[in-house]
């Protein structure tokens, strides 16, 4: 049943009713913000690779890209133009961690807002939020789904399917990790090129853990405070801290995914650095040639 297409269309539908009875009150949605300017999307993720960015590269970027940022990784560019933003299942992390999320990463969030260094800020899954993040300007909540379907053919259909209708670009439509959902979004808007930065899918290692810089932020690894019953039902191999763990299935992986929305030439995607998984069909963005 998953894989049917018109299964999945007609659970996307429902899903989508009843999200705007319930946000019908609240807050614009992702759909309300401004056309791009650029034509490069730079998206930073919370893996290693997003440590090897040269200062050089970022004076790049600053000047010629639009920047978005997931998890972590909206503490590494000094300004994020977007900030996509999923705080952490409550069931799938200890005690420690959540309560020190709190502690040390929500209140670092806050001051890059006030510093107006967030320009636009999504929130996913604000239910699982204990501080209400929306009263800040340019703070919106936003419709997510996962596709449901674990066939390619079917997967592919659907994507082609939402963005004909540009559903891709008011909704985000993700498989596995958010990543995809950020890709879908970014090739709706129009961006031509789009560059993954700490988007590795090697492990939950996160760039702050081996970065000096950081070293005071008071920040936990993930990894170390994964609940057991939680990361087992995940794939090992394919475990990453940009994922969303509540869709990720086991025969259809993160990297398999991108591979085939890259397969759809939406636009042209890069990564950063070799170290990335990606790196083996994505080739690697060098802004000297750009």
């Amino acid at each position: 049943m998953r894989n049917s297409l018109i299964i999945n269309l007609i659970h996307f539908f429902f899903k989508y009713f009843f999200y705007f009875i319930k946000n019908i009150k609240h807050k614009g949605s992702i759909k309300k913000i401004p056309q791009r300017n650029k034509d490069i999307l730079l998206i930073v993720g919370a893996g290693e690779t997003a440590n090897l960015i040269k200062k050089t590269d970022w004076d790049f970027y600053e000047k010629n890209s639009d920047i978005a940022a997931l998890s972590y990784g909206v503490f590494i560019p000094p300004y994020v133009n977007f900030f996509f933003f999923e705080p952490p299942n409550l069931n799938g992390f200890s005690d420690t961690y959540i309560d020190n999320y709190y502690k040390n990463v929500i209140p670092k969030i806050i001051l890059k807002l006030k510093a107006q260094k967030i320009k636009y800020l999504f929130i996913k899954n604000a239910y699982w939020l204990k501080e209400n993040l929306l009263e800040y300007d340019n703070t919106h909540s936003f419709f997510n789904w996962s596709v449901r379907s674990d066939n390619t053919m079917v997967f592919l259909k659907i994507i082609r399917f939402f963005h004909y209708f540009k559903i891709t670009e008011k909704a985000l439509i993700q498989k596995n990790a958010s990543i995809t959902s950020i890709i879908f979004w970014a090739a709706a808007r129009g961006y031509k090129k789009v560059i993954l930065s700490g988007i590795d899918l090697n492990n939950n290692k996160c760039f702050f853990e081996t970065n000096p810089n950081f070293s005071n932020f008071g920040f936990l690894s993930p990894e170390l405070h994964i609940n057991n019953d939680f990361s087992n039902k995940f794939r090992k191999k394919d475990i990453d801290v940009t994922k969303d763990h509540v869709s990720n299935q086991l025969d259809y992986s993160t990297e398999d995914v991108i591979h085939d929305i890259n397969s759809l030439n939406l636009c042209e995607m890069y990564v950063t650095s070799n170290q990335s998984r990606l790196a083996k069909f994505l080739n690697i963005f060098e802004p000297n040639n750009n």
